[in-house]
């Protein structure tokens, strides 16, 4: 996340904060829930909140530090930092665990080992998407 170089007023960043819940909160559905998040956090914001998340849900599943990183792919340092903040959270941990309990995560199927043979042969994912690019202009063209 990002650091501030000048200390920001605490009661106005508590204002900020709550306004944000609010129209968070206001949203009717998923999809504008969706939106009011991609439009208000930059990507690297939204991908460390994301990946807190599921650091905590590997926790709550008993998950060991070194299962969680080999799963996420992230440091001990990323899943300690996590759980610290969560730790400090206080009352809102309790409520936090709750949500996450009612949560089911949807997770995208993995390649079928023909198309990973395909990365691995060609050089990688960009490379497959470039000829995919190319395939698809030259077909555009005739």
């Amino acid at each position: 996340m990002r650091k501030f170089k000048q200390k920001m007023d605490i009661d106005l960043e508590e204002e900020q904060f709550d306004y944000f819940v609010d129209l968070v909160a206001n949203a009717k559905n998923k999809n504008e829930v969706r939106a009011v998040l991609e439009v208000a956090m930059m990507q690297s914001d939204r991908t460390v909140v994301s990946q807190r998340v599921d650091i905590l849900r590997l926790l709550q599943k008993n998950k060991t530090y070194y299962e969680i990183e080999r799963e996420l792919k992230v440091s001990s340092g990323t899943i300690s930092n996590s759980f610290d903040q969560y730790l400090k959270s206080g009352e809102h941990s309790r409520c936090f665990m709750d949500v996450l309990e009612r949560t089911k995560r949807r997770v995208k199927p993995k390649l079928k080992s023909r198309e990973l043979k395909k990365y691995v042969q060609t050089g990688g994912v960009r490379q497959v998407l470039r000829e995919n690019k190319r395939i698809r202009k030259k077909r555009s063209y005739t």
